[in-house]
């Protein structure tokens, strides 16, 4: 299940990865649309590397930068 999530100005659109603010749509890469939704779904929650690692990567290494 997708949600839309809603912050101040700011809507994120979890089905289609799509950031807008203020009504203006913001570019942002799919793989950093993953990351936030996986951290708005888990908000007040800790989010470890690892869990975004396994979600996002899918186990591949990814390095330190």
């Amino acid at each position: 299940m997708f949600y839309q999530y809603r912050f101040g100005s700011t809507l994120f659109d979890e089905s289609t990865g799509e950031l807008t603010i203020n009504g203006l749509s913001v570019d942002i890469q799919p793989q950093s649309a993953r990351i936030l939704g996986i951290l708005l779904k888990h908000r007040g929650e800790v989010v470890t590397r690892k869990a975004l690692e396994e979600q996002v990567w899918q186990g591949r290494f990814v390095g330190e930068n």
